[in-house]
């Protein structure tokens, strides 16, 4: 049967519901530990006692949960599908459950600041449970950005080698670093006040401090020169005012030779993925593709500007070299 235009209004309305009450149920269960309870075989009534959530909502959320293909049902009892069971061993449960959090905290501030008319460009966010959840989907950075063998790894591997963060947040990538790389010191910038007493937290609470200079300046305060192997650039939430001014202070920073990480838009087809990408990206920073990056980069008189690795849908890895 062929859908007229309204109809196709209709389902794609209805379904833009079903999507909202999916991530909701999604989301609880996620929080609530009910998914890592049904990594194997479990009753309703064992479930509801584990998560707190009652066994007729339970019920109804289970059966959205075998629709969409994250559980199974054996009779009374259900478990994760084997492909959701891969997806959080791969990716790890508390990665999933950030990038919940971080996208029901973003949504809810939008819609609350939209309604009062006081929308504005720039990550602004002040919420403790929003930042350390961005912080931790961060830590693909130091995890996934750098391929094995890639020139960043063997600079960051590289004795006394020194790692700039610019746009650190809540300091996640600059300790997932030290974490990873036993020998690097790293100096972090972050001039907001609340991601910067989250990150200093963070640092104080770690086994990393001794070898971590928390910084509150933006990127166009830097005045160090010649110090720096590798900087990564969080350039997607800096303005672009503060991004051409900072460039030149970053260059003069590094050392010769070293290596600029970050990130940039695909240049690819407009589809549905990448315009909400865009869309993310205009809110809380610049849009900014490959090709803008390319430009500012090489304006800015870095040489070799290439894509190192796309391990984000939609995005690329770009270095460059002082």
């Amino acid at each position: 049967m062929t859908l007229t235009l309204s109809e196709k209004t209709q389902e794609t309305l209805q379904l833009l519901s079903d999507s909202v009450w999916i991530f909701s149920a999604f989301t609880i269960m996620a929080e609530s530990g009910g998914f890592a309870a049904l990594k194997n075989r479990i009753e309703i009534p064992d479930l509801a006692k584990i998560t707190a959530i009652p066994s007729g909502i339970l019920e109804q959320m289970l059966k959205i949960f075998h629709k969409t293909g994250f559980v199974i049902q054996h009779g009374p009892s259900y478990e994760l599908s084997s492909d959701f069971f891969a997806v959080i061993e791969t990716q790890g449960m508390d990665k999933i459950i950030a990038q919940q959090q971080v996208t029901f905290g973003k949504i809810n501030d939008l819609i609350l600041t939209a309604r009062a008319k006081r929308m504005q460009v720039g990550w602004q966010f002040e919420d403790d449970i929003i930042l350390q959840a961005q912080g931790q989907l961060s830590e693909l950075v130091a995890t996934d950005f750098i391929p094995p063998g890639s020139d960043v790894q063997k600079a960051l591997m590289a004795p006394e080698a020194i790692f700039l963060d610019v746009g650190a947040g809540v300091a996640k990538i600059t300790l997932k670093l030290c974490e990873i790389y036993p020998q690097l010191r790293c100096v972090a910038l972050e001039p907001a006040n609340k991601p910067h007493q989250l990150a200093q937290k963070n640092i104080t609470h770690s086994s990393y401090s001794n070898r971590i200079e928390l910084r509150k300046i933006g990127v166009e305060a830097l005045q160090d020169i010649h110090l720096f192997d590798v900087v990564w650039i969080a350039q997607g939430f800096i303005p672009a005012k503060a991004l051409i001014a900072g460039l030149p202070a970053v260059k003069k920073a590094m050392k010769k030779g070293a290596i600029l990480l970050t990130y940039a838009i695909a240049n690819d087809k407009e589809n549905l993925a990448n315009c909400v990408k865009n869309f993310s990206a205009s809110l809380y920073g610049e849009v900014r593709t490959v090709i803008d990056m390319t430009k500012i980069l090489q304006d800015a008189g870095f040489a070799e500007v290439k894509i190192i690795s796309d391990v984000i849908p939609g995005y690329k890895v770009m270095t460059a070299v002082k």
